[in-house]
């Protein structure tokens, strides 16, 4: 519901302070638009990070000063080697073997099942473990489930997912869901080792993605597909209305072929990504200096 997420930033307006919405994707409003130009209004600034939010800025009016730059994420430090070798050893796993991540995700789940026009005949988690079967068939690589979001039930927390996903395997013994719980920079050092990634939550991708790991993004939302375009990735994102394991694994498997010119894609893209996401914290100091001085004058 759009008004429960301006809630706390009406609040803070009404009592005078400055909104700033930081890193932002905004929209597609679709129902909401009519509600969505007058709570525009209070915003004094939106960073947006990707590009096709600036279109829903047009299309709901918002005068107010923006810029589109990239998301914060971007910048995350990676955890040490040390650190990562000690999350293997707890979670008995191999870092000397190859092998592919890939996140699932509840939400995915809950959307694949609300939206797409195939879950009548399919379920999101024995589409996820087909195509995993293929993948270990095909690239003779192990597989890694990695949880980027954690809670106390199966529809807040990645790991209960990824074991459902794991019992629906028939190369089971071939596929390691990681339990623990790990600091952003640990869950992005574990990927970073990985061959190639799939990914239903953005911030996974973009872990992957900023340590030149090959991506394929499962996406429900703009945010996704538009951090994939900002990367140059946009051929490598699956829309849920599209999701079946067949097209999961065809086009996980032509990123496999293509994964060294990727990789080395990414790394000519992504210093320049990381410099659009360092300014962010630059832009609305700058943008607070001039707003006090303004309001002093």
């Amino acid at each position: 519901n759009l008004l429960l997420h301006f809630l706390p930033l009406l609040s803070a307006s009404l009592f005078g302070k400055p909104v700033v919405a930081y890193s932002h994707t905004m929209g597609p409003f679709r129902q909401w638009k009519w509600l969505a130009k007058p709570l525009f209004k209070i915003f004094d600034l939106i960073i947006l990070r990707e590009k096709a939010s600036v279109e829903t800025l047009k299309s709901v009016n918002y005068q107010g000063p923006f810029q589109c730059t990239a998301d914060t994420g971007f910048c995350l430090e990676t955890a040490s080697k040390n650190r990562i070798h000690e999350i293997a050893l707890q979670e008995q796993f191999q870092l000397s073997k190859p092998y592919v991540v890939v996140n699932v995700s509840p939400m995915m789940d809950y959307f694949y099942q609300k939206y797409s026009p195939l879950a009548k005949s399919s379920c999101y988690y024995e589409i996820m473990a087909s195509a995993i079967d293929k993948i270990i068939e095909a690239t003779d690589r192990n597989c890694l489930l990695v949880a980027h979001v954690t809670g106390d039930n199966i529809a807040t927390d990645d790991r209960l997912s990824a074991k459902v996903v794991a019992e629906n395997c028939k190369h089971s013994a071939r596929v390691h869901c990681i339990q623990g719980e790990y600091s952003p920079s640990e869950i992005k050092g574990i990927i970073s080792h990985a061959e190639a990634m799939i990914g239903a939550r953005m911030h996974s991708n973009i872990a992957a993605l900023s340590s030149f790991v090959p991506t394929v993004s499962m996406s429900y939302s703009l945010k996704s597909s538009g951090i994939m375009g900002l990367c140059g990735q946009e051929r490598w994102v699956l829309s849920l209305h599209e999701l079946d394991g067949d097209k999961l694994y065809e086009m996980f498997m032509r990123l496999w072929e293509n994964r060294a010119e990727i990789r080395k894609d990414l790394a000519e893209r992504i210093p320049r990504i990381k410099k659009l996401a360092a300014s962010n914290g630059k832009i609305v100091a700058d943008w607070y200096e001039a707003y006090t001085k303004a309001k002093k004058a």
